[in-house]
């Protein structure tokens, strides 16, 4: 009877334990990504919108006006903010006034170089585009004038014109007065003749 008492403890005993070795399942879990956002592209303009765009440009931003010593330019800018509208073109016409200017006056020094020295004298080139440079910087400054101006309401924004000059006679007369006030510069042989050349082209133009 205990021989039995004990083989029953003894199975009892070996359940027990092979229950507790017993690997519990593995827990999965399932990671959903969030459906991403897409933001949808802002419709194009169509053909009409364009057309109407292009209908209300003012005159005098399609073709600029002319004068023989200023630059125009027309700055154009579209914002939510009127401020901020007129204010991009401002710089807009500025930034392309920039450019015109950089151009010219460069252009007046290369041609004095070329038509008073061989171009190999590093002091006569160093000197030309040092005082190209400050003449470009100092045009910065001065003489911008801002003469027509005009604002259109625009798919509940604000598209701004403005319409800029520049006296560019004036910066290039202002670049020959440092060239004659430059002694090496103004040393060379043609000088006095080339300087006097260009005056007279300039107030021709």
């Amino acid at each position: 009877m205990q021989k039995q008492i004990n083989l029953a403890l003894g199975m009892g005993l070996i359940t027990i334990i092979a229950a507790c070795q017993t690997t519990p399942p593995a827990t999965v879990t399932t990671s959903v990504a969030p459906a991403s956002t897409v933001t949808a592209p802002a419709a194009p303009q169509t053909a009409a919108e364009v057309q109407e765009t292009k209908s209300n440009i003012p005159n005098w931003c399609v073709v600029l006006p002319t004068e023989v010593d200023h630059l125009y330019a027309c700055g154009v800018a579209k914002s939510d903010n009127l401020n901020f509208a007129r204010r991009r073109a401002v710089l807009d016409a500025k930034r392309q006034l920039a450019d015109a200017i950089n151009g010219r006056i460069s252009s007046v020094m290369n041609d004095f170089v070329a038509s008073t020295s061989s171009g190999a004298n590093e002091s006569i080139q160093w000197r030309s585009e040092s005082i190209t440079r400050n003449v470009i910087e100092e045009t910065g400054l001065w003489g911008y004038e801002q003469i027509g101006s005009d604002t259109q309401a625009e798919n509940n924004k604000f598209r701004h014109y403005v319409l800029m000059r520049f006296p560019i006679g004036r910066a290039q007369m202002r670049l020959l007065a440092k060239i004659r006030d430059d002694d090496t510069l103004y040393g060379q042989a043609k000088a006095k003749q080339k300087i006097a050349e260009l005056e007279g082209s300039i107030k021709s133009n």
